[in-house]
């Protein structure tokens, strides 16, 4: 699903008109949650994929997403 998510060329400004956020600031978040490569415990790595992350991420693109997914976005 991170792959799908990644290579969808249109989530972003799904993602921002839905928000109201700006583009540019979704693109940050989304390269943070989905491309960046993070000093984690565990050595430089992606985050993990986490089915939450992926159902926030969709509702969000939808327009249907809740108080928690906009956290998601704020946590960049």
């Amino acid at each position: 699903m991170y792959d799908l998510i990644r290579f969808d060329p249109n989530n972003i400004a799904s993602v921002a008109k839905n928000t109201g956020w700006k583009e540019s600031i979704i693109v940050r978040v989304k390269n943070h949650l989905f491309f960046k490569n993070l000093m984690l415990d565990r050595g430089l790595s992606r985050f993990d994929a986490e089915p939450a992350i992926v159902n926030a991420w969709d509702r969000l693109k939808t327009g249907d997403y809740i108080a928690g997914d906009i956290n998601h976005l704020r946590h960049k």
